[in-house]
């Protein structure tokens, strides 16, 4: 099964989390291969998290095979 809506939020001090980008996906139970998303924010946070707030073809299980960040790393 693969999410169907996910919110991707940022903190820098792990208590307090901000909503980065929020995605709802139509992508098929038998689809293979990566889901990519691409996200621009000019804020910078050191931890993240990925909410799943629904599944395709119902149910409580989520398979993620893989989950990768890319991007700039500051120097300040």
């Amino acid at each position: 099964r693969y999410p169907t809506k996910l919110y991707l939020v940022g903190s820098n001090d792990g208590t307090t989390w901000y909503e980065i980008d929020q995605t709802i996906s139509s992508r098929p139970a038998y689809a293979t291969g990566p889901m990519v998303y691409t996200v621009n924010t000019l804020s910078r946070f050191m931890y993240f998290r990925l909410i799943t707030n629904s599944v395709n073809q119902g149910g409580n299980v989520i398979h993620y095979g893989e989950w990768m960040l890319t991007g700039n790393v500051s120097t300040r």
